[in-house]
C-alpha cells in the first residue's frame, strides 16, 4: 500500500507507525507543515511544505501587529487558519497516489488536502486525540457543522476515555491505539542497580509536564529513600526556556543538584539509553495523552502517570503501573513511595507492560484498522 500522512509536524509518536508500514514494504509519504528538532528522521525524512505564500505574508503582518513577532505565534496562529501551497500540495498527492490518507486534526490545511484527495477518490481518515468517548457538544453552530461535512467522516483516536454522564460514541470513530514495538526485554535491566531507585520523566520543560512538583516530591523522599531523578526534554521555544529556567532554580535552591540529572533535547534513539538506565517512569502531567507511557512500557519499565483519558487508557491501576491526580505532589509522593516499599513490584510490572507492548501495540493492529475503514469509505464512496 501508499499511505499519505498530513500532520503539523512529524511527531515522535508517529515514528513507530511509519516504522511499521515501512518495515512491511508499504511506501509512506509524510507532508508536514513545520519541523521540530526532537524529531526522528531516521526511517523517514518528512516533507516540509509549510503554507501558501498569500498565507505567510498575512501572517507576518498580523504577526507583527498583533503578536509583536512572538517567536512561538506561528504554530499557534498556523495549526487552525494555516492554508497549504495548493498546486504543489496537489501535485505531491496526485504523483503519490495514495491508497489512503490519514490527516492529523480538522483544520483549513486538511479540508484543503480533503478535497483535494476527494478528487482523486483517496480514502481520508482523521486522526485526532479527542476520546472515543468524547463530551457532547454544547453548541452545534454553523462552523462547527461547516468543519465536520468538510473534514473527513471517520475518526481515529489513541485515546479511550470513559463512558458516562455528558460523554457519548461519536459516530463513525474508533478507538486505535499508539504503535509501539517492544524495546527492552525485562531480561536486559538490572532494576534497582546499587539500591537506587532511578527515577524518569520524558518530555518538553513545560507547566503541563510538572517537572516543578516532580521536584518538590524528590525532595520530600530523599531524606527517606536512595533516590535519584532524570529529567530528558526539549528546549527550544520561549515558553519552554522560561519554564526550563524555572526548574534549573528549583534545582540550585534546594540543593538538589546531586540527586537530579537533567538533559535536554537529546536525539530520540538516545532517550533510550535513559529508560534502559530507569527503574520507574513518571508522568503526572496534565495534557490530554503521551506516547512517552509506551515508550517507558516497551523498555519493561512500571509508569506513575496521571489518571487523565489519554494515558489513563494505557495504564491499568495496580497491574502495570499507578494513576495519580495530575500535579498533585502529595498523591505522587504516596505512589512513588508504593514502589519504593515493594520493590518486587517495579520488576513485576515492569515485565507487565514489555509483555502488553508486545501483545497489544503491535503495527500489525493499527495496519489492520487503517483497511478496514479504507475498505468501508470505498464502499460507500465516502471519499
Amino acid at each position: 500500500m501508499k499511505a499519505l500522512y498530513v500532520a503539523p509536524r512529524y511527531h515522535i509518536n508517529q515514528v513507530p507507525i511509519i516504522r511499521g508500514w515501512l518495515q512491511n514494504g508499504h511506501q509512506v509519504m509524510f507532508i508536514s507543515q513545520l519541523a521540530a528538532s526532537s524529531e526522528d528522521h531516521k526511517d523517514l525524512k518528512p516533507i516540509i511544505l509549510g503554507y501558501s505564500r498569500i498565507f505567510n505574508g498575512l501572517f507576518s503582518l498580523v504577526n507583527k501587529i498583533k503578536h509583536r513577532n512572538h517567536p512561538d505565534a506561528l504554530f499557534a496562529v498556523s495549526s487552525k487558519r494555516g492554508f497549504p501551497p495548493y498546486f504543489r500540495l496537489r501535485k505531491l498527492i496526485r504523483d503519490f497516489a495514495p491508497d489512503v490518507a490519514i490527516l492529523r486534526e480538522r483544520s483549513l490545511y486538511n479540508i484543503i488536502v480533503h478535497l483535494i484527495c476527494k478528487r482523486y477518490h483517496i480514502p481520508c481518515i482523521l486522526y485526532n486525540q479527542s476520546p472515543y468517548w468524547n463530551q457532547i457538544p454544547k453548541k452545534k453552530g454553523r462552523l462547527w457543522k461547516t468543519v465536520r461535512r468538510l473534514s473527513p467522516k471517520y475518526r481515529i483516536t489513541p485515546v479511550l476515555g470513559s463512558p458516562g454522564r455528558g460523554k457519548y460514541e461519536e459516530p463513525n470513530s474508533r478507538y486505535v491505539p499508539f504503535v509501539m514495538e517492544p524495546a527492552i526485554s525485562p531480561d536486559e535491566k538490572t532494576y534497582c542497580k546499587g539500591g537506587t531507585v532511578q527515577l524518569l520523566c520524558v518530555g518538553r520543560y513545560m507547566e503541563c509536564k510538572k517537572q516543578l512538583v516532580q521536584l518538590e516530591v524528590l525532595k520530600r523522599l530523599i531524606p527517606k529513600y536512595p533516590v535519584h531523578l532524570t529529567f530528558a526534554g526539549e528546549v527550544v521555544s520561549g515558553d519552554q526556556k522560561a519554564y526550563f529556567k524555572q526548574v534549573i532554580d528549583c534545582v540550585e535552591r534546594d540543593n538538589l543538584q546531586n540527586y537530579v540529572t537533567i538533559l535536554t533535547n537529546l536525539p530520540h534513539e538516545k532517550v533510550y539509553d535513559e529508560y534502559r538506565k530507569a527503574d520507574l517512569f513518571l508522568l503526572p502531567s496534565s495534557e490530554v495523552t503521551s506516547v512517552s507511557q509506551l515508550e517507558a512500557m516497551s523498555c519493561a519499565l512500571p509508569v506513575i502517570c496521571s489518571n487523565l483519558d489519554g494515558k489513563a487508557s494505557y495504564i491499568r491501576n495496580g497491574v502495570n503501573g499507578l494513576l495519580v491526580e495530575p500535579g498533585n505532589a502529595d498523591d505522587l509522593e504516596e505512589k512513588i513511595e508504593y514502589f519504593l516499599n515493594h520493590r518486587e513490584k517495579i520488576e513485576e510490572m515492569g515485565r507487565t507492560n514489555y509483555r502488553t507492548v508486545v501483545e497489544t501495540y503491535s503495527f500489525g493492529n493499527y495496519y489492520r484498522q487503517i483497511c478496514e475503514i479504507a475498505e468501508q469509505i470505498k464502499k460507500e464512496g465516502a471519499y
